[in-house]
Formats: structure tokens, C-alpha cells, sequence
């Protein structure tokens, strides 16, 4: 019996990759403050398999905003909109990456929309100005985004180079030496970046509070 469990180990340790440790990122602006919504994607040098997707990530409209106004996927990746308001919303995209338009809906989710081009996606809404979303679509499995601490974290990656991408929606420049354009890792050690960048002044259209009734638009 401890031959069998000691003959398991090895499998085990033979096929599970080797892991380099974590690659860190912690992102603020030039006033030293923290910033949320930056993301980090590396690419490495081979392909890699894409991860199993999940089911798809939600995007969801409440209080007259998109929540969350960033999110990050990889390529082939699904999005729907559930709209938890009392009102209408029309969803749509007119970025490269993807083109599409949601006509005007309340309590049926529409069905996923699948995004098979990598890049910045901007989403709107028709009804209200002020809605804005931002899909980032990376072609790697590994990528992250900052949280309201300005971190960002990539654990257990497989060692090799890898290109590292680096996106913020109000990105201006990067300050300073910024960040490498790409990395070798390997199981021996981390990689620990801090980063700081300018960011472009927010300009978003007035928000009318005043609304429509259910089920009314314009």
C-alpha cells in the first residue's frame, strides 16, 4: 500500500507543470493613490490552451450604470447583460473588436455575446448617456485586473518569457521607467513591479436622475 501511494506521488509531481512564483503589479497615479481598473495581461512566448470557460461573465445594469465598469476576458469568451433595473436599457458596441446592438429589454436577459477578437470593447446605452462599460479581450489565459488597492496579481504562472500588456481606460501615459515590456520567470522567484500613470480627466455626460418609467423610453 505505501509503495502504491508512494508510486501516485511521482506520477503526480511528473505531470503537474512546474509553477513560477507570483508575478506583482501594484498600480497608482502620480499623487501616489492607488488605482482600480488597470489590467495586466502576459503573453507568452508559445501557444497555450484556452482556459475552460466557466459560463459566461455578466455584466449587469443597476442603478443606471454598468457594473463592473471594467471587465477582462479572453478571447472566445461570453458576455451577458442582465438588467436588474425597473427601466429599460439598449446595449451596444460600435469598437472593433465588436460591433453588436441589444435593442431595448427589461426582464429577459438577451443571450450571451460571444468576443472572438482581441481588444478594448466600449459598451453604451442608447437611453442613458452616461452608461459606459469597457470590455478588455486578451488572446492569453493570463491576466488580471487591479482591485481599489491598485494591486495586481498573477499566481502559480508556467515558467518562460512572456510580453507584458498593460491597459487602463483613462490611461494618458505611464510615468516614470514604467513597466518592462517583457518578463522571464521561472519557480525560483517573483517578479514585483509598482507603477505609477497619469491618468486622463474623467468627461462623462450629465446624468438625468430623473429617468424613465418602466417599460417608457424616449
Amino acid at each position: 500500500m505505501k509503495n502504491r501511494i508512494f508510486y501516485l506521488l511521482i506520477v503526480l509531481s511528473m505531470t503537474v507543470p512546474l509553477c513560477a512564483n507570483d508575478f506583482t503589479i501594484t498600480v497608482k497615479d502620480g499623487g501616489g493613490k492607488p488605482v482600480e481598473n488597470a489590467v495586466v495581461a502576459l503573453k507568452p512566448g508559445v501557444v497555450v490552451p484556452k482556459s475552460p470557460a466557466s459560463g459566461p461573465s455578466q455584466i449587469i445594469q443597476k442603478g443606471k450604470e454598468f457594473l463592473p465598469l471594467v471587465t477582462v476576458i479572453q478571447v472566445g469568451g461570453e458576455v451577458e447583460f442582465p438588467n436588474l433595473d425597473s427601466v429599460q436599457h439598449h446595449v451596444y458596441s460600435f469598437s472593433k473588436p465588436k460591433r453588436f446592438d441589444i435593442p431595448l429589454y427589461k426582464e429577459s436577459t438577451p443571450k450571451p455575446i460571444v468576443f472572438d477578437k482581441p481588444g478594448v470593447v466600449v459598451l453604451g446605452c442608447n437611453i442613458h448617456d452616461w452608461m459606459k462599460a469597457f470590455i478588455y479581450v486578451v488572446d492569453t489565459p493570463y491576466f488580471a485586473k487591479s482591485g481599489p488597492d491598485g494591486r495586481i496579481k498573477l499566481d502559480c504562472l508556467p515558467p518562460g518569457k512572456y510580453q507584458v500588456e498593460f491597459w487602463h481606460p483613462r490611461l494618458k501615459k505611464i510615468l516614470g521607467t514604467g513597466l518592462p515590456q517583457s518578463v522571464e520567470l521561472d519557480e525560483k522567484n517573483s517578479r514585483v513591479f509598482t507603477v505609477s500613470i497619469e491618468l486622463k480627466k474623467e468627461i462623462a455626460p450629465t446624468r438625468n436622475e430623473g429617468g424613465y418609467e418602466a417599460g417608457t423610453y424616449p
